[in-house]
């Protein structure tokens, strides 16, 4: 074998191996440019779930303080309507105790207003409302 040949080969080798390397940076060079645009969503995403997460919390915040008030309204009308409850229970019961049945008179005036105050609570009963004593309150004594 001639010292041409030999170094033709060397060369066709040497082209080889070169051709390679650049066959295998081309395929890092797509690969880090993939890469480089999936970063890029991936970022996106991130940017996009954090405004998403603290709406989430502002949200569940705002909910959680709008419970408390709802909780502390209804613990009020609670309240009230236990109040409201009794003021009716006395009220009916200085009713009942005023009035002996034996001693009422036919067109008295009280008998009036306890038949008045039957024709409410009856108005009451037939909306479905007899468990708002408050309403009975109003409309009984109005």
């Amino acid at each position: 074998m001639s010292a041409w040949e030999h170094l033709r080969k060397h060369i066709n080798a040497m082209t080889e191996v070169n051709d390679s390397r650049l066959k295998v940076y081309e395929q890092l060079e797509v690969g880090i440019q993939d890469l480089e645009r999936a970063n890029q969503r991936l970022i996106i995403e991130k940017n996009s779930d954090k405004k998403q997460i603290k709406t989430i919390s502002s949200n569940t915040e705002i909910l959680e303080s709008r419970c408390e008030e709802l909780s502390q309204l209804l613990n009020e009308s609670k309240q009230a309507l236990s109040i409201e409850r009794r003021k009716s229970d006395r009220l009916q019961q200085e009713l009942n105790s005023s009035m002996p049945p034996t001693d009422k008179k036919i067109g008295d005036h009280s008998d009036k207003r306890n038949i008045k105050v039957c024709q409410n609570q009856n108005k009451i009963q037939a909306l479905g409302f007899e468990h708002l004593d408050t309403l009975a309150g109003n409309i009984l004594y109005s």
